[in-house]
């Protein structure tokens, strides 16, 4: 027997929750500096806004009932105020675990693993 209706929304949240605490590791954020000539911005880390497209993959994103809700903190929303997660990204899943196989393809046949790559990744939903 299955995890039960319990027990798939807890796999959903903690699904989401991993995202978004990944992302939240990887990306970086601005703060608000005084220096001697007023008041500027910092930046620490990378600033993934305009990351155009996300791949979820691992069991607990394929599996998901909505693929989009556990994708969906890594993009920007406006709790995120300083961070610089993506903006506006694609979300795909790599339902089939290809990533790491087209990984190794590209660096002999870069289109033919981009080809594979745009044909396999599915959008989320």
């Amino acid at each position: 027997p299955g995890p039960g209706e319990a027990g798939r929304a807890i796999d959903q949240a903690l699904a989401a929750l991993a995202v978004k605490i990944g992302m939240e590791r990887h990306c970086g954020s601005v703060e608000a500096v005084y220096t001697s000539t007023g008041q500027a911005w910092a930046q620490t880390g990378k600033d993934l806004s305009n990351v155009a497209c996300v791949i979820g993959t691992g069991g607990p994103i394929i599996n998901a009932a909505a693929p989009e809700k556990a994708l969906a903190g890594a993009v920007q929303s406006p709790a995120d105020l300083n961070l610089l997660k993506p903006l506006h990204p694609q979300l795909r899943v790599d339902a089939k675990y290809i990533l790491s196989a087209m990984g190794s393809l590209s660096r002999v046949e870069p289109e033919t693993a981009l080809h594979i790559m745009l044909e396999e990744l599915r959008p989320d939903a």
